[in-house]
């Protein structure tokens, strides 16, 4: 069979706003996991990743004619699921045999709606995919029932069915390595914000799946919360494999905690330095899990930044999303990750349930007073599947469609405050930081070469275009 996945359309003003130039495009880790698997098991296989490529539903449309596949998988995230949905009404319209496959965390979080929102979706993958994808794709093939495959919505008769849950992967390592190939132009086509980079080219990876935490903010449904990770053997042949094939020198692992799995931290540091690679890499981790032995260890195998989910200067907000981490705390694991040698990046949200001005002013007095080598700030989002999502109502207004839920647009306003004050709050955190000399001496410090600087140029440029505008 023939198999198109696909990214639907999205442009950077609608992802990004009035910060699209600063903006950055990651690859589809998710799709590139599928597309190998399809590939495998000997199913002819494409991606179209519609925002690197430029393209809009009818450019999509035409690729897929082109090529003629019997099923078209496509991928959405909550603000992206209009888009998905508007791509699948064309490809039904054009063609009414074509089989569309959604998935995703928006519809795995909300399917049966989702269903009855887009009558051109025939069948939906919750959760996780690998496994499914294949077994949906042979009981398409040989035309028996859908109702065998785990993990699936689909329709009988206008009838929304669900098929029994499919239970996580065990075995990780038994996934093939992304299909980085099937992607266009990987991967000088992805940008990453230029204050994220160490080297060039860089991308980003996942190497280890579930959350212990309990962020109330968060939806948990596509990986759950039991822990699995790749063997560090895998990690080090997919380093190899993007080292040596694609050119790669700078790699961000978008694991929840890479330090969840201690021992097979360590093994990665060793194997990372027998190989001599001359590459360098970052990391996400939790500020109650980090120690300085460990960071130490990680700098001495390339890690040269860690992000830590800050998310609020204030303990009130934290502890109504579960954080389960102290403001002391935080200021602990940013000095350990200093004293191994390691630049801090804090990812914040600003307009959470119980957000109020003396939140509002906590958080800007807290970025005055810790030592933050990055920050990055995005507007609460209720997000369907999160336990915030459930009582969001009772602390303010979610206002806006699906479109607007990219994080970088204030959908959600508290009690007692409106969007001009969440927007003036993020710009004044963002000046304070951002104008800083120091921040601006640190950031030059970290240019490598020419093409860096003018790519760090060009992204700051546009952030204080935004931070320095008089209109909200």
């Amino acid at each position: 069979m023939k198999i198109a996945f696909v990214n639907p359309p999205i442009t950077k003003e609608e992802r990004y706003g009035t910060l699209a130039p600063a903006g950055s495009y990651a690859p589809p880790l998710a799709l590139c996991s599928l597309a190998a698997i399809t590939r495998k098991i000997g199913h002819e296989t494409i991606i179209i990743d519609s925002p690197i490529e430029g393209l809009n539903h009818a450019d999509v449309l035409n690729k897929i004619e082109s090529y003629g596949p019997q099923v078209v998988g496509i991928t959405s995230t909550t603000s992206t699921f209009l888009s998905a949905a508007e791509l699948a009404r064309t490809i039904k319209s054009n063609n009414r045999d074509t089989i569309v496959v959604a998935g995703g965390v928006h519809i795995s979080a909300l399917p049966k709606e989702s269903f009855l929102k887009c009558k051109d979706i025939d069948i939906a993958v919750l959760g996780e995919g690998e496994e499914t994808i294949a077994e949906l794709l042979s009981v398409i093939n040989n035309k028996i029932s859908l109702s065998s495959v785990k993990g699936i919505v689909f329709r009988n008769n206008g009838k929304v069915v669900f098929t029994e849950t499919r239970p996580l992967i065990k075995d990780l390592d038994s996934l093939p390595l992304p299909a980085w190939d099937l992607l266009p132009d990987f991967p000088d086509a992805y940008t990453i914000q230029a204050q994220s980079v160490a080297n060039f080219p860089s991308t980003s990876v996942c190497t280890s799946r579930g959350c212990t935490g309990k962020c109330t903010f968060c939806d948990r449904r596509i990986f759950g919360n039991r822990l699995r990770a790749h063997s560090a053997e895998y990690v080090i042949k997919m380093i190899k494999d993007l080292y040596h094939n694609y050119g790669i020198r700078d790699i961000q692992f978008e694991d929840d905690n890479l330090m969840l799995f201690r021992k097979r931290l360590f093994k990665i540091c060793e194997m990372l330095k027998e190989e001599k690679l001359n590459i360098t890499w970052s990391c996400q981790a939790r500020v109650d899990m980090v120690k300085l032995e460990t960071l130490k260890m990680m700098n001495e195998a390339g890690c040269w930044m860690i992000q830590y989910g800050v998310e609020s200067g204030s303990q009130k907000v934290l502890d109504l999303m579960k954080k389960q981490i102290s403001k002391e705390k935080i200021e602990q694991a940013i000095d350990i990750a200093h004293k191994a040698g390691i630049l801090c990046k804090g990812f914040f949200i600003g307009g959470f349930l119980n957000e109020d001005r003396s939140t509002l002013k906590e958080t800007y007095e807290f970025i005055k007073k810790c030592k933050l080598d990055d920050i990055s700030f995005n507007y609460y989002t209720p997000f369907p599947g999160s336990a915030a999502y459930e009582i969001a109502k009772e602390y303010g207004t979610t206002k806006g469609d699906l479109n607007d839920m990219t994080k970088f647009k204030p959908v959600f306003i508290p009690r007692g405050l409106t969007e001009e004050d969440l927007i003036k709050h993020t710009k004044a955190c963002y000046r304070h930081f951002y104008l800083n000399p120091k921040t601006i001496l640190n950031y030059l410090r970290r240019v490598k070469s020419f093409s860096h600087f003018i790519y760090f140029v060009k992204s700051s440029s546009a952030l204080f275009k935004y931070i320095l505008a008089k209109k909200e």
